[in-house]
């Protein structure tokens, strides 16, 4: 699915260096738009899904960002954000249950639709992974940069999993401590499940569901 989706980001244009904001609650949609964003050669900046429209556009016209995952639910605090924030191309939204995206847009569910995909080179180990903004909702679009190399030192700290193993996160994919679990995760090819409220509402990442080849951050 991630292969997919870093094709349909190539074939629109993304290229190695293009931000790539991925603005969703939906765990497991952004974990496969950020694993996308990298085999592309992109940089993924994960915002976090309660930033203000006007938070928003700051972040995406700071970045000039190319290319923004959201969902349906966030769509209307993103179509402002997109109005004042030009840089933006394409749109990839979540969540349409069946119905037409608007114009410009296109459905998450298309564009991890399996093809045969072709994928431009990965990055280098010095080249930018991440930018992450400040994680609380409202702040200033300060920023950090995480590197394919300190992806790389953060999945390290991570102990190892064997393949049978199941981890349960809560952890929102818009800071380092929750890239380092899920990137750890596919290293090991377990199954990590995020729940948002408790372990009634869990749902599952799996290394056959993330991607067709083995993660390798993101070479």
């Amino acid at each position: 699915m991630s292969d997919s989706l870093a094709a349909t980001f190539a074939e629109h244009g993304l290229r190695r260096g293009d931000r790539l904001a991925v603005f969703s609650d939906s765990w497991c949609e952004s974990a496969l738009a950020l694993l996308a964003a990298l085999k592309a050669g992109a940089i993924a900046c994960p915002i976090n899904p309660l930033t203000a429209a006007e938070s928003l556009t700051g972040l995406l016209r700071a970045w000039r960002a190319r290319a923004l995952v959201t969902e349906a639910r966030l769509a209307s605090t993103a179509a402002i954000a997109i109005r004042t924030a030009d840089s933006v191309r394409l749109v990839v939204l979540a969540g349409t249950r069946g119905h037409e995206p608007a114009a410009g847009c296109i459905r998450f569910e298309d564009a991890i639709a399996t093809r045969q995909v072709v994928l431009p080179p990965g990055s280098a180990a010095g080249d930018i992974a991440f930018i992450l903004a400040d994680e609380r909702p409202d702040a200033p679009p300060a920023a950090s940069l995480v590197r394919h190399q300190d992806l790389l030192a953060l999945m390290a700290a991570e102990p190892r999993r064997g393949e049978e193993d199941a981890v349960i996160t809560s952890l929102r994919l818009n800071g380092k401590a929750g890239l380092a679990q899920l990137f750890a995760a596919l290293r090991d090819g377990i199954t990590l499940m995020h729940s948002s409220s408790g372990l009634g509402d869990v749902r599952p990442l799996t290394p056959s569901v993330a991607s067709s080849r083995p993660a390798q951050s993101m070479r």
